[in-house]
C-alpha cells in the first residue's frame, strides 16, 4: 500500500513542481519613458501604437508607456527611483542625462515622415517674415529680437546658436523663449519678433495643418546642398534615441532592438506622431561637440 501511494503522490508532486514553474516565468515588464514634449495625453496617443506593436512583436515581453515631462525633473527622478527600463527623448537631453546616469546604447535612432520622405535626421530652422529686406543672412538677425521654444532644444536655439558662433558672430541676446514651436511661428508671423528659431518640420507642418503659409516666410542661411525635403538652416544631427538601462539583461536588449528596427511605417497610412519606423542607432557625438561648444551644461 505503501508503495502504491509513492506512486500516486510521485506524479502530482511532478504536476506541481512543472505549475510552479510555468508560474515563475511570467511575462517580463519593461517601462519606457517618453519625454512628453506635449501634454501627456497627446504623447500616449502618438506613441501608443508604437508600443502596442512592440509588445505584439515582443509577446512574453510587455512594455509599458509613461509620458514624462520637463517640469519637476520627471524623468530624472524616475531615473533615480530606478523605475524606467527604457528612454525616448530628445538629442540634447539624452547628452545631458548620460553625464549623470548609465545607458545602455542608444539602441535605436527614430526616423520619421517629413514630406512623406522617412529620415533620421533634423536640424534646425532661422526665418523672418518674407518682406524684411533688412533681414537676408546670419549677421543681419545678431541685433534682432528673436523667438525661440526652449534652450535645451536642438532644433529650436542650440542648432542655430551653433552655426552663429561657428561663422564667428556672437549669440544673439535678445531671445524671448516660448515654450512651443508654434507660438514662435506665430509671433514672427504677427510682427513680435523679427526672427524665430524652430526645428525642421515645424514650418511645414503647420501649414499642412491650414495654420500658415511657407510664402509669409523666409528661410535665413538655407542650406539647399544638404537634400533635405524641408527647410533647413543648420548642420543635421540624428533624431530621437531610444537607450536602455543597465538593469535590462542584454538578451531583452536585443530583442527589443530588433523588434523596433522591424517597425516600418507607411507614409500613407496614419503614422502616430509622423513615426516612419527606426534606424541603427546613429552617432550622437555631433550634439556632444553643439553643447561643449555652447557652454551648455
Amino acid at each position: 500500500m505503501k508503495l502504491r501511494a509513492s506512486r500516486l503522490i510521485t506524479p502530482f508532486l511532478i504536476a506541481a513542481s512543472l505549475l510552479g514553474a510555468g508560474t515563475s516565468s511570467a511575462a517580463e515588464t519593461l517601462t519606457l519613458g517618453v519625454l512628453a514634449y506635449l501634454p501627456k495625453s497627446e504623447i500616449v496617443e502618438r506613441y501608443q501604437p508604437i508600443v502596442d506593436r512592440l509588445n505584439k512583436s515582443l509577446g512574453d515581453v510587455n512594455v509599458k508607456l509613461v509620458p514624462l515631462s520637463y517640469d519637476k525633473n520627471e524623468i530624472e527622478n524616475a531615473l533615480n527611483r530606478k523605475e524606467l527600463d527604457l528612454l525616448l527623448t530628445n538629442p540634447s537631453h539624452y547628452i545631458k542625462l548620460k553625464k549623470t546616469y548609465k545607458f545602455i546604447g542608444p539602441l535605436v535612432t527614430q526616423e520619421v515622415f517629413e514630406k512623406g520622405q522617412p529620415t533620421a535626421m533634423m536640424g534646425g530652422v532661422i526665418f523672418a517674415k518674407a518682406d524684411r529686406t533688412d533681414i537676408k543672412g546670419l549677421p543681419d538677425i545678431v541685433n534682432t529680437q528673436i523667438a525661440s521654444p526652449d534652450l535645451r532644444s536642438l532644433g529650436g536655439y542650440q542648432s542655430q546658436a551653433f552655426e552663429l558662433l561657428k561663422a564667428g558672430l556672437p549669440i544673439p541676446k535678445r531671445i524671448v523663449f516660448k515654450e512651443k514651436h508654434d507660438l514662435v511661428v506665430m509671433d514672427v508671423l504677427n510682427s513680435k519678433a523679427d526672427v524665430g528659431f524652430v526645428r525642421t518640420g515645424v514650418l511645414e507642418g503647420m501649414e499642412k495643418r491650414g495654420q500658415i503659409k511657407l510664402s509669409s516666410f523666409k528661410i535665413i542661411n538655407s542650406q539647399p546642398g544638404a537634400s533635405f525635403p524641408v527647410a533647413l538652416s543648420t548642420r543635421l544631427y540624428p533624431e530621437w534615441p531610444i537607450v536602455a538601462t543597465e538593469k535590462v539583461s542584454p538578451q531583452t536588449i536585443k530583442r527589443v532592438t530588433n523588434a523596433l528596427l522591424a517597425i516600418k511605417l507607411d507614409a500613407t497610412a496614419k503614422s502616430p506622431a509622423g513615426i516612419a519606423g527606426y534606424v541603427a542607432a546613429k552617432s550622437y557625438l555631433p550634439i556632444e561637440e553643439v553643447e561643449r561648444e555652447l557652454k551648455i551644461q
